[in-house]
C-alpha cells in the first residue's frame, strides 16, 4: 500500500502540475482583461468629463454672445425709436411749414391787392394832376 499511495500522491501533484498549467493562462488573461476593461473606463471617465468641459465652455461662449446680440439689438431698438421720434418730429415741422406757407401765400395775396390798389390810386391821382396841368 506504500507503493499505492505514493502513486497516489505522484497522480495528485501531476495533475495539480497539470491544473496549475491550465490555470494559471487563464487567469492572467482574466487579470489582463480585467486591468484593460478598468483603463478603458478610466479613459471613458476622462472622455466625458473633457466631454462635459467643452459643453460647459460652448454653453458659456453661446451665453456670452447671446448676450452680446441681445445688447446690441437693444441699441438698435432705441436707434429705431430716436429715428421714429425724430420722423415725427420732422413731420411736425413739415406741417408747421406747410402752414406757415399757407399763411404767407394768404398775407402776400392780400398785400399784393393791397399794393395794387394803392397803385391805382396813385395812377389815378397823377392822372388828375396831369388833367389839372394839362399834360399829355
Amino acid at each position: 500500500m506504500v507503493a499505492g499511495s505514493w502513486l497516489k500522491e505522484y497522480n495528485e501533484s501531476v495533475m495539480d502540475a497539470q491544473l496549475w498549467t491550465l490555470y494559471i493562462p487563464s487567469l492572467a488573461t482574466f487579470i489582463l482583461v480585467g486591468i484593460g476593461i478598468l483603463f478603458n473606463n478610466a479613459r471613458i471617465s476622462d472622455l466625458n468629463t473633457n466631454l462635459n468641459k467643452r459643453m460647459d465652455d460652448l454653453r458659456a461662449d453661446t451665453f456670452v454672445r447671446f448676450e452680446r446680440l441681445e445688447k446690441q439689438l437693444d441699441r438698435l431698438a432705441e436707434q429705431v425709436s430716436r429715428m421714429n421720434d425724430q420722423q415725427i418730429r420732422l413731420a411736425e415741422q413739415v406741417n408747421r411749414l406747410a402752414e406757415q406757407q399757407t399763411h404767407l401765400a394768404e398775407r402776400y395775396n392780400s398785400l399784393e391787392g393791397i399794393v395794387i390798389g394803392k397803385f391805382d390810386e396813385v395812377d389815378a391821382r397823377l392822372g388828375r394832376i396831369e388833367s389839372r396841368l394839362d399834360l399829355p
